[in-house]
C-alpha cells in the first residue's frame, strides 16, 4: 500500500501531539497537587464547622491566616502519592463552643454553664451544673483575664483543673466529619484534575 508523503507526515505529527500531551501527565498532577494544597484544607475546615460549634475563622488553614487559632490544617507532600494532611491543635475549653454565661453571675450562688459542642444534635450539648463553692465554676484562666469553666475535685480550694473538651484533630477524626471530608475533598480533586487535564490536552492538541 502506498500513501502520499503529505498524509504520512500529517499522521506522524498528530501522533506526536497525542504522545506529548499524555507524556506530560506529571505536569497535570503537579498542578492538581498545588490546587489541593491551597484549597483542600478549607474544605476540611468547612466539614469541621458543619458538625461542631467552632468558628471557621478560628481554624488556620491557609497562609497568611494570622487570627488566633484553635488549630491548623495543611496538606504537604512532594507529589500526590506521598501527600498527607497534617492536623494540629490543643484541647479546647467550652469557651470555644458558644459557652454561656461568659462571666460568673454576681447575683446567683448557683448557676449552670452551657456549651454547644455539636451544632446538629442537641443531645451532645454539655450542661454542667455549678455552684460558687464546689463542683464546676467560672473563673479567669491562669495568667489571663479570660473566663473559663473550672472543676474543683476536692474540698481543698486549690484542687482545681480547667474543663477541657475536644481538639481539632479529634473533630476531624469524627466518623461523620470524615465522611464529609472524603466527599468534599474527593470531589475537589476530580474537579481540579479534570480541569488541568482538559486545559493541557487542549493546549497540546
Amino acid at each position: 500500500m502506498k500513501a502520499p508523503y503529505a498524509e504520512v507526515i500529517g499522521l506522524t505529527k498528530g501522533l506526536a501531539k497525542i504522545y506529548n500531551a499524555y507524556s506530560s501527565v506529571d505536569t497535570v498532577m503537579d498542578q492538581t497537587l498545588k490546587d489541593m494544597i491551597s484549597r483542600a484544607p478549607g474544605k476540611i475546615a468547612s466539614a469541621v464547622t458543619w458538625m461542631y460549634g467552632v468558628k471557621k475563622s478560628e481554624i488556620r488553614y491557609k497562609k497568611g491566616f494570622e487570627k488566633k487559632s484553635i488549630g491548623t490544617i495543611k496538606l504537604q507532600g512532594a507529589d500526590l502519592s506521598s501527600a498527607e494532611f497534617i492536623y494540629q491543635g490543643r484541647v479546647l475549653t467550652p469557651l470555644h463552643f458558644s459557652m454561656t454565661p461568659k462571666e460568673r453571675p454576681k447575683d446567683k450562688k448557683k448557676y449552670k454553664i452551657y456549651a454547644k459542642i455539636k451544632k446538629r444534635r442537641k443531645a451532645f450539648s454539655i450542661v454542667p451544673t455549678a455552684s460558687a463553692s464546689n463542683g464546676i465554676f467560672l473563673a479567669p484562666a491562669s495568667k489571663s483575664s479570660t473566663v473559663i469553666p473550672w472543676f474543683r475535685y476536692s474540698e481543698d480550694k486549690f484542687d482545681i483543673a480547667p474543663i477541657k473538651t475536644l481538639s481539632l484533630p479529634q473533630m476531624v477524626d469524627n466518623k461523620l466529619v470524615k465522611k464529609q471530608i472524603y466527599k468534599d475533598v474527593g470531589e475537589l480533586f476530580h474537579k481540579r484534575l479534570d480541569h488541568h487535564l482538559a486545559r493541557h490536552l487542549k493546549k497540546a492538541l
